[in-house]
C-alpha cells in the first residue's frame, strides 16, 4: 500500500487510484475503501474515483457478475449470493442484473452438485449434508429436495 498521508496531493492520490483500479475489475466501493485506507479526504477520494470511472476502470456491473459467479461456483445459494453482493455495497439493480432471472430448478441442481462434491470426499450422512447446505444459505425445501435426490443415488446397503 502506498504511504500517502492525509492531505496528499491530488495528483499522487489519482496516480494511486489509477494503479489500484487498473489491476483488476473494481467496484466503486472497492476504490472508495482503498482511497480511504490511504487517508484520502472524502472530496479528493470522490474526485479520484470519478477519474477512474471516466477512464473505464470502475465497473460495478462486471465486478458484481464476477463475485456472483465465484460464490455460485463455491456452492452458495442465490439468496446468500444476493446478501454477499449487498454487503459488498452493490445496489439492488446491479445485484439483480448480476444474478439474472431466477431459475426455479437451479437452486436444487446447485445444492445437489454441492452434495455430490462432498460425497466424492467421503460418505457424509443426511444431517451433515443438510448442515453444509444450510451454511451455504439454502432454504429448508431446497435442502430437503437435494438431500432426497442424492439419497436416491445411494448404493444399497449391502454394496461396498
Amino acid at each position: 500500500m502506498s504511504s500517502l498521508k492525509r492531505g496528499a496531493s491530488a495528483s499522487r492520490l489519482l496516480a494511486a487510484a489509477l494503479r489500484y483500479a487498473g489491476r483488476g475489475v473494481r467496484s466503486s466501493r472497492d476504490v472508495r475503501e482503498y482511497l480511504s485506507r490511504l487517508g484520502a479526504a472524502p472530496a479528493a477520494g470522490r474526485a479520484a474515483e470519478a477519474a477512474c470511472r471516466d477512464r473505464g476502470l470502475i465497473d460495478d456491473a462486471a465486478a458484481a457478475v464476477l463475485w456472483a459467479g465465484q460464490w455460485a461456483r463455491q456452492g452458495y445459494a442465490r439468496a446468500a449470493v444476493r446478501e454477499r453482493l449487498a454487503v459488498k455495497g452493490f445496489d439492488a439493480g446491479v445485484i439483480d442484473r448480476a444474478l439474472g432471472r431466477p431459475d426455479p430448478g437451479a437452486e436444487v441442481r446447485r445444492a445437489a452438485a454441492l452434495i455430490e462434491r462432498r460425497r466424492r470426499r467421503g460418505r457424509p450422512g443426511r444431517a451433515a449434508l443438510a448442515r453444509v447446505l444450510a451454511a451455504k444459505g439454502y432454504d429448508h425445501d431446497v435442502i430437503e429436495q437435494a438431500v432426497n435426490r442424492s439419497s436416491t443415488n445411494d448404493p444399497p446397503n449391502d454394496e461396498p
